[in-house]
Parts: C-alpha cells; sequence; structure tokens
C-alpha cells in the first residue's frame, strides 16, 4: 500500500508539472503572437509617417530616472484616417500617436491619440511641454483614446538614487539618415547639401528624401513566464526636406 501510495502522489507530481509546462507553453505561445501583432501595428504607423524639416516623422522620448534615460516612448506623426496634415511642416497634437507603457500599470503596452486636445506640437526641444504632453497621452481619461497592445511586458524592479522604480522592458532605438549632426553640418557650411548620406542617394539642390528608422524592442514576462520571452521589429518612414 505505501508503495502504491509513492506511485500515485509521484504520478500526481509529474501531472501537476506537466500541466505547468503546458500552461508555460500556451502562455508563451499566446504572448508571442499577441507581441508579433503589437510590433507590426508599431511598425504600419511608423511607414505611414509624416515628416517635415520640423518633425522626423518619428521621435523617441525618454523616461528619466534620476540621471538615467531609458527610450521607452515613441511619438508618431500619423494623422486619424491617414489623412493630410494640417500643417505640412508641425503636426497638430491630435495627429499624434503615442506608444508607452502605462505609468501605473508597467506591464501595459499603450497606443494613446490625445483626440481631445487641437494645437500645434510644441518644438522638440521644448522638453518641458512634451513632458506635459506625454502625461496626458498615459492618463486615461476622456480626452486620450487609448488601445491596449499587450498586458504582459516584464517589468524590472530596481533602484535609482535610492528610489524604487519598476521599469517596462520596453526599448526604441532611432536612427535618421542624413542624421541631425550632419544637417547642424550643413547649416554650418562645412557639407553641401547633395552630398549629405541620404538613402539610395535621393536628393537634388532643392530638396531630399530622408529616412527615419525605428528598431523595436519589448520583453514580455510575468507569473507564468519566468524565462522572458523577446520580441523585435524595426521599420522606417521616409519624408521630403528641403535646405
Amino acid at each position: 500500500m505505501a508503495l502504491l501510495a509513492m506511485v500515485a502522489g509521484g504520478a500526481a507530481a509529474l501531472s501537476r508539472a506537466g500541466n505547468l509546462a503546458s500552461q508555460q507553453s500556451q502562455r508563451w505561445d499566446r504572448e508571442g503572437r499577441v507581441s508579433r501583432v503589437a510590433i507590426q501595428r508599431i511598425r504600419e504607423s511608423i511607414s505611414r509617417a509624416n515628416g517635415s524639416n520640423q518633425f522626423p516623422g518619428v521621435v523617441v522620448m525618454p523616461t528619466t530616472h534620476g540621471s538615467k534615460s531609458f527610450p521607452d516612448r515613441l511619438v508618431v506623426w500619423r494623422c486619424i484616417n491617414d489623412a493630410a496634415p494640417r500643417d505640412p511642416q508641425v503636426p497638430y497634437t491630435d495627429e499624434l500617436l503615442f506608444y508607452l507603457a502605462d505609468p501605473l500599470a508597467p506591464h501595459r503596452l499603450i497606443e494613446s491619440r490625445i483626440v481631445a486636445l487641437v494645437q500645434p506640437a510644441p518644438p522638440l526641444y521644448d522638453s518641458s511641454a512634451w513632458g506635459t504632453l506625454l502625461q496626458s497621452a498615459a492618463t486615461p481619461n476622456a480626452s486620450a483614446e487609448w488601445v491596449e497592445l499587450n498586458d504582459a511586458l516584464r517589468v524590472v524592479a530596481t533602484n535609482i538614487g535610492g528610489q524604487p522604480v519598476h521599469l517596462p522592458a520596453l526599448r526604441f532605438h532611432p536612427y535618421y539618415a542624413p542624421s541631425d549632426v550632419e544637417f547642424d553640418d550643413y547649416a554650418s557650411n562645412l557639407v553641401p547639401w547633395t552630398e549629405l548620406a541620404w538613402p539610395l542617394g535621393r536628393a537634388s539642390t532643392a530638396s531630399g528624401c530622408r529616412m527615419a528608422n525605428i528598431d523595436i524592442e519589448l520583453q514580455l514576462g510575468g507569473p507564468l513566464m519566468p524565462t522572458p520571452v523577446v520580441a523585435v521589429g524595426a521599420a522606417s518612414a521616409t519624408f521630403q526636406v528641403t535646405p
């Protein structure tokens, strides 16, 4: 009888382990599919972005904790229904899409549009005004439309400057061609306009085709996912700029 009890107990333990492994596998599979859909949605928005001399289509707005910055917020100039922008040089606030983690629940990846605020977006150098705008985008209220893209972002608990911080495992890495440094060199008469690093050489003395590329990385985690699942993607937008 004791031996039978031991065998039964072992079988039950194996069954529980098998069920747990199955649940983990199903969770990984589900979240893998959801993350691919989320990344594809972001990629599509980037590829359809508007751009200009004053706003390069897509911009990464890092979150700052103490002296450290984390590139986990993305702003895309994509008008509602892909309509033409009101101003071809400066986006209006309701023409912007924000991709970021919910500050109150950082495991949630959110797409947000501030539909109730219609005014020109602040200059990119105005970090204070952009901070206010990003806070509005990250706050669920009547002025912002939210779409939850994923609810299983890995959250890293750490300490920065003596303060506990919970960071979403979400990163956006930008690359522009020509770069901002090259445009500064052109403005300083160090490099001719046509000799900037134009993608595929698409430039004339009157204009050029600039490219903005964003690498996307997110990690999924949670109680049923002890090993993080990494999902990556990339997308680019091209737009005309002038000297």
